[in-house]
């Protein structure tokens, strides 16, 4: 009688555990590529800043959770996902909400390091919390990512290239594409830390930085003259005073820094004013589409965008270009001819 109410036991365990795990899926190769999937939206969202991709990320993410409950890795891998959407968004209140789901079902997750490295403002205490998680991960490559990008802004570039390496190894190609001008430059600046380059040098770069671009336009022009006394200015000097004139937007940027297209579409339109000593073309466009609700004529930037002048006069003169005919790419950077043109078209003017 007991060997048969230790068995009926038993087999109501299984039947319960049957029951309850009747829901649970396990983890396929489609799993993970719809998570390489949404993560490469990601990374696309941080060069373009469409918010089209941040939506579509975050649709993909709900058909995942529509599908039926998965086991906590997953559970959890998918949290770090909608919390690095939320993060684009702006909306901390749910990035928190997502750290504490992921800490529910895996603590293991890299992305429980990364999110809560985002949320703090110091370096210092994202290095701290991002090494514990290189130390405490399942996988720990999207967080040497992290720290090399932290490496990278803080010109510590022998740090920042060989954890580029360590990482880039094991992730997908689209990583590789998106980390690789850091990386390049990382090793760039390791070997050049002065970063001195003439402007025949600087013509066979294809990624600018804001330096190089200083560098150039001092030594082929004379647009800086009223600026800069000598023409061989160290170039994070000129940029101070090109802040201090109005001439660079972001207070934030380097000479180490990537020159985007639109700071120096922004750079161009302030001597280009200053050249036809007419200021009315700093707001010529701006003025006739900010709250009219008129659509702007090109799509990837908003009339509120503080490049949006430069970036319709620059293209009307035929100063610079719309890559693919319809957008003008403001994040994307030039390469040293690109510039060249541009500057013979400056001249022209």
């Amino acid at each position: 009688m007991n060997k048969q109410i230790f068995l009926f036991a038993i087999l109501i365990m299984v039947l319960f555990n049957c029951a309850t795990d009747k829901h649970v899926r396990t983890i396929g190769d489609d799993d993970d590529a719809n998570i390489e999937i949404i993560q490469v939206k990601l990374l696309d969202y941080q060069s373009s800043k469409n918010i089209g991709l941040l939506i579509e990320a975050e649709n993909d993410l709900k058909e995942i959770e529509k599908r039926g409950k998965y086991n906590k890795q997953y559970r959890a891998k998918v949290s770090g996902l909608f919390g690095m959407v939320y993060f684009y968004k702006n909306d901390k209140h749910n990035v928190k909400k997502y750290i504490e789901e992921i800490e529910y079902s895996n603590k293991g997750e890299e992305y429980y390091f990364i999110l809560q490295a985002l949320l703090e403002t110091n370096p210092d205490a994202q290095i701290m919390i991002l090494n514990q998680g290189e130390r405490e991960a399942d996988t720990n490559l999207l967080i040497k990512l992290e720290l090399a990008e932290i490496y990278f802004a803080q010109a510590d570039y022998r740090s920042a290239a060989a954890l580029y390496d360590q990482a880039l190894k094991g992730l997908p190609a689209a990583f590789k594409q998106h980390y690789k001008q850091n990386r390049d430059l990382a090793y760039h600046y390791m070997k050049n830390p002065i970063d001195k380059m003439s402007a025949q040098d600087i013509l066979r770069e294809d990624t600018l930085t804001v330096s190089h671009v200083m560098s150039f336009m001092l030594a082929e022009t004379i647009f800086f003259d009223n600026l800069a006394a000598k023409k061989d200015m160290n170039p994070n000097d000129l940029i101070k005073k090109l802040k201090d004139a109005g001439y660079v937007y972001n207070k934030k940027l380097s000479d180490k820094d990537i020159c985007s297209r639109k700071d120096l579409a922004y750079l161009l339109l302030q001597i280009l004013a200053f050249i036809k000593n007419d200021n009315s073309l700093l707001t010529k466009y701006s003025g006739k589409y900010l709250g009219t609700g008129r659509k702007s004529p090109i799509p990837d930037i908003k009339a509120a965008d503080y490049y949006f002048d430069a970036a319709l006069i620059l293209v009307e003169r035929e100063i610079m270009n719309l890559p693919d005919g319809t957008n003008f790419f403001p994040h994307k950077t030039v390469s040293g001819i690109e510039l060249s043109n541009m500057v013979k078209k400056m001249k022209a003017q």
